[in-house]
């Protein structure tokens, strides 16, 4: 036994996942993302029971990994949101440098502010409509 004496150290729990191991075969359906559980025992009620627990155990972590990357993409999308809302509240700024109305002046300045005000808008709105399908995908 290890230092750390947990129960996954012992050799009875290795020796049991050994023989569960040795029950079990799971296969990928081929061009699927379904799964096969074959599992073998003399004892019926046995064989049903760990593909049972296996099918389980399965659907579990990928209820966890599919949770943990919406929970991810959610995040990510929210800093994005967060980031263009601060470029836009810049831009508008400087758009705004003329007593609070924005610069009509002719020039190369004026249409560079105007096309990276309008992208940034672009921008907020599309992080919005993403955050909104991610929080009705996530709740479903």
């Amino acid at each position: 036994m290890s230092a750390g004496g947990g129960p996954r150290d012992t050799k009875s729990y290795w020796a049991a996942l050994d023989a569960i191991s040795g029950k079990l075969r799971v296969t990928r359906v081929p061009n699927t993302s379904i799964l096969e559980i074959t599992a073998t025992s003399p004892n019926p009620r046995e064989a049903r029971d760990l593909a049972n627990a296996t099918a389980e155990a399965y659907r579990e972590f990928n209820k966890s990994l599919r949770n943990s990357r919406v929970t991810e993409a959610r995040r990510f999308i929210e800093n994005q949101l967060k980031d263009v809302e601060t470029r836009a509240r810049r831009t508008e700024a400087e758009s705004g440098r003329s007593g609070g109305q924005p610069i009509i002046a002719p020039g190369a300045e004026s249409t560079v502010l105007l096309s990276v005000f309008t992208q940034v808008r672009g921008d907020i709105e599309k992080t919005r409509q993403q955050r909104i399908e991610l929080e009705r995908s996530s709740s479903g």
